[in-house]
């Protein structure tokens, strides 16, 4: 990436809003440039808003929140950063902003925004934060860590490289360039060789506990499997002829009790037959009145019709004399109503001829009224307007008098502070004055308060730089004392190794152990070594020559002896080497210590110096402050005698700057009441004129109006006279409404009595006609019901009752017949399956019997059959054992076989591992890389743009320290990166 712009405001020490334009000439052409200026002056503020503007957060700062942002400059409510830069992806803008509540320096602080878009066309990319670092990450190739380690390099971090020690540069390079990458190759490979040593010793392991059995052992217990399977199937046999046996039993027994059941059912069902008896008989004699039921339905209706005919026939003919006499009343009512009608309809025919002539009276009358009222409004208009326009006519006048008073008093004030005029054009030059003046004050007392300070501080700095001198030199006693006793140590780990490796001794030592144990178990092998013969193969390695078998045994004592001083000369080296890494430690730790205190005595030793340099410096701009203030005295004082200022203090600024500034606001003030009021006076004056000629033309107005109210209120009251003659006050509508009333009450009236009439008249009719139907009916009845009784009565007899009494005492309901039908069916029904399972069970019983399958008891049966069960159990529980142990075995024989495969992949992959983590331990650079370079593993994943050549280069430099840091070594970006992040951690 390449920064093109950069724009912040309100960071550190730089209040205020600056812009650095990287795309200028000047930057462009020369290349390379740096930021320069004393401590404090913000230099690593700018490196500082890069970062901001990129990724929210700073190498000093790392958290800035709503809880708290040091970052933002004192005193101030909002700071933001901005940054524009260019990648292959293009050109975008990425802008982080934060400020408190109404932008206010002692606000709260609100959560920051930050957001990408791009520089070309100005769209919004992201404004989430987490997106906008994805973002960010994926167009520049970096995320923070990445940028902050080889694009700006945070300030401290070429300085920590110088200061120090050899044994110390690797990891600070690794820091400074993100080469830390080889570090954790190294610890990746001995983790790995590790991993890959402990799966082969577990792959051992569990190759050495697998137990195979032999061929003859398989073979004598496949025999003894096939025997026990022929046994299980005679148990099986015998088993099964035992069960149908007790099966035959015990059907028999079941058999019969199920005989014995039925026969106790079929003594039930017996009884309930006979308690049945009584209700049986009813059920007959109700189904033989069932047969009579339609025939006597029919004489029951027609005796009912008779009945019913009779009893209307009596009503009826008791309502036909009201009837008539109320058709007699109605008819007479009618008569009256229609002579009524008439009468109001003559009525109301001479009436409106009279109300015709009252309205079109009363018409002229609401004219000339409303007329009338039309000019009494215009007088009482014209009377108020000229009530009004002499009230403001009087009015103006008194305004016009107080306006004169009033100029007077403005001309007077004006003429006695005709000199305050001048400060139109002198005041902004006295105040501007009196601000520089203020400011040199201000600067001052400034400069004094620094002055103090600084020379307190030039004490304090004189002493810690005497008290970091002291440290310095017993740090460097102690350090010295460490790096007598690691060279020491080193002599005598030499001495007592003879020039060889400690790795190489203890190589020696496993030797040795592994053929003790060789010896020990070839000596305790002797009984075995006494069966051997001549030309005869050993069944252990199949070899015919046997020198141990002749009595040429290997000697123990002299390795014994090897091994106990190798493991003495070990224990030695080891405990040297302990000693060894403690002093290193103490001796780093002891540098480390000498380092940090030299760095505070160089830092101690600068700000000595820059405070003596800053005590010249302010003594020097206190002499030209003192000289300026007295020149600004000098020149205000003859502009401000005019107005009554001879004296000047300090503190009394701000007092003379305001009093002239009411000065001449008064004085202006009263210049412009006196335009107003010059002007407000000519405006009254010609309004008393227009107000004099409008109240003698309103006048003029008035008295037509009034000529014209008389003669109009003469024709209306001639108009009034000649209604009243002719129709008094009466009102025509009420007279009009009383007439319809009537004519609509009368013919009401009319239709109501013809209603009734013709109603009565229609009931009446109706009546006479029922009254005939019924009678005519009646006559038809009879004879029918003295035909149908004698039938009914001679048809019981036949049935076998002997009149209608005894029938009707016999009927039942069709629910009582049902529920004795029914329970006659269940009865008969259940009968009939008692016989048919009876002799189903007997017929069984008879065929069981037959087969005589056993003459054995039940109990015995039972016995023998439980002795059977556990026979066959035991044997099956035998033959699951010898299958698992034939499945086991063939299981131990396949993983075997994979086991091994597995050793020999493992023990090569362990192998590999073991001499990479050997290679990368030596200086032999050359063989490491071929090694390496058909590897591939994970930690390389994500670093798969540099190549494996490269990276063990690098990592064999870095750790045998073989040149000097050079700049060059950063080579992970482009040129003109690289110079841009030369110059910003230069500055």
């Amino acid at each position: 990436m390449k920064i093109l712009n950069l724009r912040f405001k309100n960071l550190n020490s730089l209040v205020g809003e600056w812009s650095i334009d990287f795309t200028t000439p000047e930057y462009v052409s020369s290349g390379i440039f740096a930021i320069t200026g004393p401590t404090g002056a913000g230099k690593s503020t700018i490196l500082d808003a890069i970062c901001l503007a990129l990724y929210g957060r700073t190498p000093r700062l790392k958290s800035i929140s709503k809880s708290g942002n040091e970052i933002m400059s004192r005193q101030t409510g909002e700071c933001f950063s901005e940054v524009t830069f260019a990648t292959r992806a293009g050109e975008f803008r990425c802008h982080w902003s934060q400020h408190r509540a109404r932008k206010k320096a002692n606000a709260n602080l609100i959560d920051s925004k930050h957001e990408l878009s791009n520089a070309i066309n100005g769209n919004i990319l992201e404004t989430k934060k987490r997106d906008v670092a994805t973002a960010v990450e994926e167009k520049t190739g970096m995320d923070f860590d990445r940028f902050t380690r080889s694009m700006l390099l945070a300030q401290g971090g070429f300085a920590a490289f110088l200061q120090a020690l050899p044994d110390d540069r690797a990891p600070i390079l690794e820091q400074i360039t993100g080469t830390e990458i080889y570090s954790e190759i190294s610890k990746r490979i001995h983790e790995r060789q590790r991993d890959e040593d402990a799966k082969l010793e577990l792959l051992r392991a569990e190759t050495a506990g697998l137990v195979i059995l032999s061929d003859e052992e398989e073979a004598t217990l496949k025999q003894k499997l096939s025997d026990q399977q022929k046994r299980e199937k005679e148990l099986g046999t015998k088993n099964e002829e035992l069960k149908k046996a007790t099966l035959w039993l015990t059907g028999i027994a079941t058999l019969k009790n199920e005989l014995s059941e039925i026969n106790h059912e079929a003594e039930i069902s017996k009884n309930d037959l006979k308690a049945f008896t009584t209700e049986k008989e009813k059920l007959q004699r109700a189904l033989k009145a069932a047969e009579l039921e339609s025939e006597y339905a029919t004489l029951i209706a027609k005796r009912q019709q008779e009945k019913n005919d009779r009893e209307i026939l009596t009503k009826s003919e008791t309502q036909l004399p009201p009837l008539e006499k109320a058709l007699a009343a109605q008819e007479t009512a009618l008569k009256k109503s229609e002579e009524t009608l008439a009468t109001v309809k003559n009525e109301q025919k001479n009436e409106f001829k009279l109300i015709k002539k009252v309205r079109i009276i009363d018409l002229l009358i609401t004219e000339k009224q409303s007329t009338l009222k039309g000019v009494e409004s215009d007088c009482h208009k014209l009377e108020t307007q000229l009530s009004e326009k002499k009230d403001l006519r009087q009015k103006s006048i008194t305004d016009h008098n107080s306006a004169r008073e009033k100029l007077t008093k403005v001309d007077e004030y004006l003429s006695a502070n005709t000199h305050d005029a001048t400060l139109l054009t002198e005041l902004t030059g006295i105040n501007e004055q009196l601000k520089s003046l203020k400011v040199e004050t201000n600067n001052i007392s400034a400069i004094k308060t620094r002055l103090t300070e600084f020379k307190q501080q030039a004490e304090s700095d004189n002493s810690r730089l005497t008290k970091q001198q002291t440290s310095c030199l017993n740090l460097q006693k102690k350090y010295d004392a460490s790096q007598k006793q690691l060279s020491q140590i080193n002599v005598a780990m030499t001495e007592l190794l003879g020039g060889r490796l400690l790795r190489e001794y203890r190589a020696e030592y496993e030797s040795h152990l592994l053929e003790m144990a060789y010896l020990r178990k070839i000596k305790s092998l002797e009984d075995e070594r006494t069966k051997l013969q001549e030309s005869k193969p050993c069944p252990l390695c199949g070899s015919l020559h046997h020198p141990f078998a002749e009595g040429i045994t290997p000697e123990t004592d002299k390795t014994e002896q090897k091994t106990a001083k190798l493991a003495t000369l070990i224990g030695k080296a080891e405990e040297l080497e302990n000693n060894l890494k403690k002093h290193e430690s103490a001796a780093r730790k002891a540098d480390s210590a000498l380092a940090q205190a030299e760095k505070l005595y160089t830092l101690a030793r600068h700000k000595k110096d820059d405070a003596q340099t800053n005590l010249q410096r302010l003594e020097s701009e206190l002499r030209a402050a003192l000289s300026r203030y007295a020149a600004f005295k000098e020149n205000l004082i003859p502009r401000l005698t005019p107005f009554g200022i001879t004296k000047i203090l300090d503190n009394n600024l701000d007092a003379i700057a305001a009093a002239l500034n009411s000065r001449l606001k008064k004085w202006q003030t009263r210049q412009k009441q006196k335009n107003e009021i010059e002007k407000s006076a000519g405006e009254l004056a010609s309004v008393i004129k227009n107000l004099e000629a409008i109240t003698q033309t309103l006048n003029d107005s008035m008295q037509e109006k009034l000529t014209l109210f008389k003669t109009h209120e003469q024709e209306l009251n001639e108009l009034k006279t000649e209604r009243y003659n002719l129709y008094d006050s009466k009102n025509p509508n009420d007279a009009e409404l009383r007439l319809e009333k009537l004519l609509v009450a009368a013919e009401k009236s009319v239709t109501k009595t013809r209603d009734n009439r013709d109603q009565i008249k229609g009931e009446l009719n109706d009546l006479k006609t029922r009254i005939s139907t019924l009678k005519e009916n009646l006559a038809q009845i009879k004879p029918a019901l003295n035909k149908l009784e004698p039938i009914f009565i001679a048809n019981c007899k036949k049935t076998g009752f002997e009149d209608e009494q005894q029938f009707l005492s016999c009927r039942l309901s069709n629910d009582e017949k049902n529920s004795l039908s029914q329970q006659e069916r269940k009865l008969n029904d259940k009968q009939a399956d008692i016989e048919t399972r009876k002799k189903d069970r007997e017929r069984r019983l008879a065929n069981e019997i037959n087969k005589e399958m056993t003459k054995l008891a039940m109990d015995e049966l039972k016995n023998e059959q439980s002795v059977m069960h556990e026979a066959l159990k035991n044997l099956g529980e035998e033959i699951g054992a010898q299958k698992q142990k034939l499945i086991d075995n063939s299981n131990a024989k396949s993983k075997h076989r994979q086991q091994r495969s597995l050793i020999e992949t493992q023990k090569k992959e362990s192998a590999r591992w073991n001499s990479l983590h050997s290679l990368i331990g030596s200086a032999d650079g050359k063989k490491f890389r071929n090694f390496a370079q058909g590897l591939t593993f994970e930690l390389m994943v994500s670093h798969a743009n540099l190549q494996l050549k490269k990276m063990t280069d690098r990592y064999l430099l870095i750790r045998d320290q073989k040149q000097p840091l050079e700049l060059n070594v950063i080579d992970n970006y482009q040129a003109s990166e690289i110079r841009s992040t030369k110059n910003l951690s230069g500055g």
